[in-house]
Order: structure tokens, then sequence, then C-alpha cells
């Protein structure tokens, strides 16, 4: 029987969102036996492992395989992020924010996953980067009407 599979969006990569999901993800003792789908970038995951000095296993995710046993994948979404700007609001980390988050509806409207945990991201960077929603909520107003 696979297991149920939880999408967590890194969030913007300059935030604490990338943080916060990889120290509690390194914590999985405490968490619930089911598998965890990370929507973001390999850059933003290495980057953050490395300072955090973890060692949490990720692997790719395969589309074609259900989980039967508890683990970490990573959905590897295209942005133009080349570097990692830590601290302050920038057009690229709202952008990739974005694209990270876009996919991950799109995912969960094809059933890939049963639900949704969205780390923050900073709207001042999706206003940089030119996008017409506010957040979250706002492009999810708009999907889902009423």
């Amino acid at each position: 029987m696979s297991l149920p599979r939880i999408g967590i969006t890194l969030g913007d990569p300059g935030g604490i969102g990338p943080e916060t999901v990889l120290k509690a993800l390194s914590s999985r003792n405490s968490l619930p036996n089911i598998s965890y789908l990370l929507f973001g970038s390999s850059l933003v995951i290495e980057e953050e492992k490395r300072t955090l000095n973890l060692n949490t296993e990720i692997h790719s995710f395969d589309e074609t395989n259900d989980p039967q046993s508890p683990s970490i994948s990573l959905l590897e979404i295209n942005s133009p992020l080349k570097t990692v700007k830590k601290g302050s609001p920038s057009k690229e980390n709202g952008e990739a924010s974005f694209f990270f988050f876009q996919r991950a509806v799109e995912e969960v409207q094809k059933g890939t996953v049963q639900a949704l945990v969205t780390a923050p991201i900073s709207k001042h960077s999706w206003n940089l980067a030119g996008l017409k929603w506010s957040g979250h909520t706002d492009f999810l107003s708009q999907i889902y009407p009423g």
C-alpha cells in the first residue's frame, strides 16, 4: 500500500522557508509515516543543508514510483535562480518562489500530492518579479473562486 504524499514548497529562497522545511524534515522521528515531496531547487536545498550541517537524505522525484516507505523527494523546478540572495527581497527570489508554488499547485490538481504546505514567501519579492498576485492566498483565490 502506498503512503500519502505531502507536498511542501520551499518558499522564498532568501528567507526562512528553506531552513524551516529542512530542520522540520530532519526531525523525522517526530513526523508521521508519510512521503514528502519538496518543490524547489537543489541549489537552495544543498546550500541550506551545508549551512545547517544536515545530512538529510533527499531523493530526486520519480513520478512513476508510489511511495511505499517514508521518504523525502525533490521535484526540481526550473527557475532563473543562479545564486541564493539571503536576507533581502529580490526579483530572482520572487520568481523562484512563485515557480515553486505554481508547480506545487499543479501537482495538487493532478493528484500527485494529497495536501500542500507552503513555506513563507516574500510579497515584496513577488512584487519585484512583476507578479500580479500579492501572495499564496491571492493566487489560490483566483484558481478556486468562491
